[in-house]
């Protein structure tokens, strides 16, 4: 089994987990479900040890770094594509095995063929990494999780990469792993696949554990709102209620879950069947912030629409008219009208050489000059 107490860790100044605990019981695949940014990849490195922080993770008493063969115990995946492109598959499971010798008593080349086999992977030894698809790269990290034949599987977002035929195949490989008494640790971030992955939904929402659910409880509070019936002949309502077509829950021992039927038709059968209700009231999915993130973890991405430009708007007052180029019915004409607008506009720079000169003074005119142009007058 698996014990995680109060992790907590902080990040650039930010508290990322604060007080996360829970178990990891064997024989069950767990899930660990939230929105992304809210501590799942956090929580699987506080568990391991390789990031800083408070709380501590027993597996079976004893933490990760006690373990005296890790692989054999713990079997891990953080990011399932993060592989060197340059090795080959087989080449990427024997570095791996060579960080744990003792991980495979059997033989190293008999447990490379076995996860091989297991993962679909068998004709593929020689292949390199780079040369595989995104589902293959998941398998072989799969694989590689797998090599220790380990009691304990922390899995983050396994799925990520996966053809949609890898998602029912991996389904049934961690069912099949808890039912032989290993734990399974799955996150995920989505709803409707992790209901159909796990037995137990731990959901986490801003590094804060706010609550789990039964894969079928799950499934139940995303149908919609419910009605809670607090009586003292709570067996018996129940009956009374499953006549009538509802579905029933028992919270407590004096408290159901119904849904199927409305407040006003469960108060009716309460009175004409002489049941004493002390409780009658409609729970909204949105007073439960465990169903606020399973709603939230269904919902698709956002997309952002695309923008268009700003359009630019002229005044009213500033309306000009545009002539295109030979418009008018002689192009010549048009072509030197638009040179003599042109030089309208245009001043040409004058250069100290054309500067203007004054005209020359006019020469002193003498007395015969005078004389001159008098007798030329006469």
């Amino acid at each position: 089994m698996i014990e995680a107490i109060e992790l907590s860790a902080r990040r650039h100044g930010r508290q990322v987990l604060d007080g996360v605990g829970f178990q990891v019981r064997p024989g069950q695949v767990t899930g660990l479900l939230g929105l992304p940014g809210s501590g799942k990849t956090a929580v699987l490195r506080r568990m391991l040890q390789l990031d800083p922080g408070g709380g501590r993770t027993l597996y079976d008493g004893r933490t990760f770094r006690m373990l005296r063969h890790p692989m054999r115990t713990v079997g891990v995946i953080l990011d399932p594509l993060a592989l060197h492109p340059g090795r080959t598959v087989g080449g990427h499971l024997r570095l791996a095995l060579s960080a744990d010798p003792g991980a495979a008593p059997g033989g190293r080349r008999e447990r490379i063929a076995a996860v091989l086999d297991v993962c679909g992977l068998s004709d593929q030894l020689r292949t390199r990494i780079a040369e595989l698809t995104e589902g293959m790269t998941v398998r072989l990290a799969l694989a590689q999780a797998l090599l220790g034949d380990p009691e304990v599987l922390l899995l983050d977002e396994p799925e990520y990469g996966l053809e949609p035929e890898g998602q029912d195949w991996l389904n049934a490989l961690l069912r099949a792993y808890a039912a032989q008494g290993r734990c399974v640790l799955v996150t995920g971030q989505n709803t409707d696949a992790m209901v159909l992955r796990a037995d137990r939904i731990l959901v986490l929402d801003e590094g804060r554990l706010v609550g789990q659910r039964t894969a079928r409880q799950a499934a139940r509070d995303l149908s919609g709102d419910c009605v809670i019936v607090r009586t003292p002949q709570v067996l018996r309502f129940a009956a009374v209620l499953v006549a009538a077509g509802a579905e029933p829950t028992q919270l407590d021992g004096a408290c159901l879950e119904v849904r199927g039927l409305d407040r006003a038709r469960i108060g009716d059968l309460a009175f004409r069947n002489e049941i004493p209700l002390h409780e009658l009231a409609v729970r909204s999915a949105a007073d439960d912030p465990v169903v606020a993130v399973l709603e939230a973890c269904r919902r698709p991405p956002a997309v952002l629409p695309v923008q268009a430009p700003a359009t630019v708007q002229v005044p009213e007052h500033a309306e000009a008219e545009v002539a295109m180029p030979f418009s008018g019915s002689d192009p010549l004409e048009t072509e030197s009208a638009a040179e003599s607008a042109l030089l309208s506009v245009i001043e040409m720079p004058k250069s100290a050489s054309e500067a203007p000169t004054e005209p020359p003074a006019a020469a002193p005119r003498s007395d015969d000059t005078v004389a001159t142009e008098q007798e030329s007058v006469r």
